[in-house]
């Protein structure tokens, strides 16, 4: 990515703030260590508990998104498209700026788009991190592995930690 466009992104990070009534926010602390320092982890949680839409941020608070967007499959276009609204607005920003999404027929990015949410049919094979949705590893088309990531992998909602990654529940 050139330097000048790399510049930018950087100055368009916004103000990270975070909904204190979601219980992974209360291990916000302890979670962007694990992320910053493991290249895979796993996150259980409860349906609602803010995994989804906080992860995203979590890692824009580590820098990432910023050489590549932070991309977030999810195994629904409907769900893709919510989540970009959501993390959007909780950013203060409009879809398909600095949070977009990629789905079948359509894709609602931008050159400043630091969180890409879309389905593994759209999946960008280039990312600063990569959030893989519970319901998308089910998939046998998701390969977690494929594609390049510049920096660390998080994987969010995974249900299996059998494969020895930390694991927060």
């Amino acid at each position: 990515m050139r330097r000048d466009l790399v510049e930018q992104r950087r100055a368009s990070v916004p103000e990270i703030t975070y909904p204190d009534q979601l219980p992974i926010v209360e291990r916000r602390r302890e979670l962007l260590d694990t992320i910053r320092d493991h290249q895979v982890v796993v996150i259980a949680g409860e349906t609602g508990s803010g995994k989804s839409t906080q992860i995203p941020k979590f890692c824009l608070e580590l820098g990432r998104g910023i050489d590549a967007m932070i991309g977030h499959t999810q195994p629904r276009r409907l769900a893709a498209r919510s989540i970009a609204t959501r993390v959007a607005d909780e950013l203060g920003t409009e879809v398909g700026d600095l949070v977009g999404y990629s789905v079948r027929f359509t894709d609602e990015v931008s050159d400043r788009t630091l969180v890409k949410a879309m389905t593994t049919a759209s999946s960008s094979p280039n990312s600063s991190a990569t959030l893989i949705s519970v319901g998308t590893t089910r998939s046998s088309s998701t390969k977690p592995t494929s594609g390049r990531s510049t920096s660390t992998s998080c994987s969010a909602t995974c249900a299996d930690s059998s494969n020895g990654a930390t694991t927060f529940t």
